[in-house]
């Protein structure tokens, strides 16, 4: 993501010093308890890593159709939500311009309200998209704690993408501050130069769970695609399960041989994407572009030096505090 995260990404050849456990070199020194260890994390870890990856791949199908044909629209649906925001009495302090994901939640209640149910709608999908993310963030969050807790390599980038991933669906941060990546704001049209950065957060976001898990699956040696690819495909739509080995064949993963996590695991080897029992279907009705992963050449955000975090509120009882210490000072002295 731009130069700074070229320089972060150093790729898994920069990390041959890590410290932790490489399920590449260290499988054969393991003794009898620490294999089960392993076993167990490593079925603890297959959980996260097929939950994470099944439902990124939905999101993404989804995000495609969305920039394919909800973009326009939305943008519109938001100079809409402006326009009445501008037209409404507003708290001290407040703008009429949609700053944040949380003040767009409060623009697409208020289109809801004025009876602009199109509009609304159109603002909810893309909310639908940006909470899912967010919810998934957190799950992520989890997988990480407990990868942290078996000593895998990579925790370092793991966690950069992590909290990037994170920052990029918090509710409070105002995204118009940050600078794009792949495209010149010069060129776009008015609603673009003023909504863009909402979907395209959204992108930035996706790319981010996608670093994340591939570094992920190189840390513990565990593919993205489980050893039964027919058992995701029942949780998901044809066309999302094909979006799922596109993303895994984009990422080019590098994990442990197939016949030596086999081995640990008591399991089947994993077939190939190109596999015949996968079974996939043509999808001549579907545009191959709403098939797409979301790879590093489109229009995204840069990233800044720190993750976006949410703006602290006000914390309450501070005056009260003050207040109750004060009197009771001033109680001391009088008693004295």
């Amino acid at each position: 993501m731009g130069d700074s995260d070229s320089e972060r990404d150093l790729g898994s050849d920069g990390e041959e010093n890590e410290a932790g456990f490489d399920p590449n070199k260290d499988l054969e020194n393991m003794t009898e308890k620490e294999k089960k260890k392993w076993d167990k994390s490593l079925k603890s870890w297959r959980l996260f890593i097929d939950f994470l990856f099944r439902h990124t791949s939905i999101i993404t199908y989804r995000y495609n159709i969305f920039e394919s044909d909800g973009l326009t629209p939305f943008m519109m649906a938001m100079e809409k939500a402006e326009l009445l925001r501008g037209q409404t009495k507003l708290k001290k302090g407040e703008e009429a311009r949609i700053s944040s994901i949380k003040v767009m939640h409060e623009a697409c209640d208020l289109l809801a309200k004025q009876k602009h149910l199109v509009e609304a709608n159109r603002i909810k999908s893309y909310l639908d998209l940006a909470g899912r993310m967010r919810s998934l963030g957190t799950i992520a969050g989890g997988f990480f704690k407990a990868m942290k807790k078996g000593k895998v390599r990579g925790l370092d980038k793991i966690k950069h993408y992590l909290e990037y991933w994170k920052g990029f669906c918090v509710r409070s941060f105002d995204y118009t501050e940050l600078t794009f990546r792949n495209a010149d704001p010069a060129n776009f049209n008015g609603l673009e130069r003023k909504y863009l950065v909402w979907p395209t957060v959204l992108k930035t976001a996706l790319y981010l769970s996608n670093r994340f898990l591939k570094r992920a699956s190189e840390s513990t040696g565990l593919q993205l695609m489980a050893s039964d690819p027919k058992e995701m495909q029942k949780h998901m739509q044809m066309a999302e399960f094909v979006v799922a080995t596109r993303i895994e064949d984009m990422l080019q993963q590098k994990v442990a041989p197939v016949e030596t996590r086999s081995i640990l695991l008591g399991g089947p080897s994993i077939p190939k994407v190109d596999d015949p029992l996968m079974k996939i279907p043509a999808m001549e009705e579907i545009n191959p572009e709403m098939l797409k992963p979301i790879d590093d050449g489109g229009t995204m955000m840069n990233l800044p030096e720190e993750p976006p975090k949410e703006k602290k509120g006000r914390k309450n009882g501070k005056k009260g505090k003050k207040g109750k210490s004060s009197s009771a000072s001033g109680h001391k002295k009088k008693k004295k």
